[in-house]
């Protein structure tokens, strides 16, 4: 969280607010900054596919793209036998329930109960 806020002051520091565009260009320099970690993480072949998915029609948040990778390989784990893996996988899909719950909850407490499904990763 604090690498992010300090990031956040970075990037805002760039930007003088007084100007009547500063929306517009802190969106365009976060824009950049995506596209940089985009050119950065497409060299490996695992993620090339969910950058693939968010630019090519799917409006899908980053995090939600990264828990979904990650959820299919932690069930992976499950189809092999005698071996530790399966715990950490199984705590990790928990991390996610949780995860799930946290957010259909605040968006049913919000009374926003049409963004329900918009970031719950579905386990199984």
């Amino acid at each position: 969280m604090v690498k992010t806020y300090s990031c956040v002051v970075c990037i805002m520091e760039r930007v003088e607010l007084s100007v009547p565009n500063a929306e517009l260009r802190l969106l365009e320099l976060l824009y950049h900054k995506i596209y940089k970690v985009r050119a950065v993480m497409e060299k490996y072949p695992p993620y090339q596919s969910i950058f693939a998915k968010m630019f090519c029609g799917e409006s899908q948040m980053l995090d939600k793209a990264f828990y979904e990778e990650e959820v299919k390989r932690l069930c992976l784990a499950f189809e092999q036998q005698f071996h530790y893996g399966v715990f950490f996988a199984y705590m990790r899909l928990r991390e996610q329930e949780i995860r799930n719950l946290m957010w259909i909850s605040e968006r049913v407490a919000q009374n926003q109960k049409t963004r329900v499904h918009d970031s719950v990763v579905f386990i199984f």
